[in-house]
């Protein structure tokens, strides 16, 4: 909130507090040090394996222009506005079963930005909408990577009980959607306090 570190600085200050924390406690030993940083390279090795074949399937959407004509067809449909956000954000969600975040991200606010401005909506808000439409893809079946994620790291879970487990996580996810949709004000608090 205060920008003293980014999210990915947050994690190196959460090691050394840990670090700094077990040296105080007098139970650190490089045994124990030497098997964090085994099983965090595997999880990290698996997470951009993972990585790897979204992107690959990613540059397969994006040479079939799939998600520029979706875009499209949904800026052209003959809706009221929130009508044409709701069926952008199921179209974020269809995607996010499908392909990894970023990528959709890139292949798809350029044509739909400007259909949400035209539209006279608030871009933060929408954008706070989106972030949760795509992570609502992202554990969804039948891709839904951070699922796959969960289980490398969640050894012995079947994937399928990690998918039951994500149920209610995914109805939290779209009541906050909804919240958000009638009462912007909601999302625009925070950035409101910092602008």
């Amino acid at each position: 909130f205060f920008g003293l570190f980014t999210p990915t600085e947050a994690g190196a200050v959460g090691v050394v507090a840990i670090i700094c924390a077990s040296l105080i406690r007098r139970n650190f030993t490089w045994q124990i040090l030497w098997h964090c940083l085994q099983q965090s390279t595997i999880i990290a090795g698996m997470i951009i394996a993972i990585f790897i074949g979204a992107k690959i399937f990613s540059y397969f959407l994006a040479a079939s222009t799939l998600p520029f004509q979706l875009g499209e067809m949904i800026g052209n449909l003959p809706l009221p506005p929130i009508m044409i956000i709701g069926a952008i954000l199921l179209l974020w969600l269809v995607l996010g079963c499908l392909m990894d975040a970023i990528a959709m991200i890139m292949l798809t606010v350029p044509i739909i930005y400007p259909i949400v401005c035209q539209l006279g909506f608030d871009p933060v808000w929408f954008c706070v909408l989106g972030v949760l439409a795509i992570e609502a893809g992202l554990i969804t079946p039948p891709v839904g990577m951070n699922v796959y994620v969960i289980a490398g790291v969640a050894k012995g879970v079947p994937v399928h009980t990690i998918f039951r487990g994500i149920v209610p996580f995914f109805i939290a996810t779209f009541v906050c959607m909804a919240i958000i949709m009638a009462i912007p004000g909601v999302a625009l608090f925070l950035p409101n306090i910092l602008y």
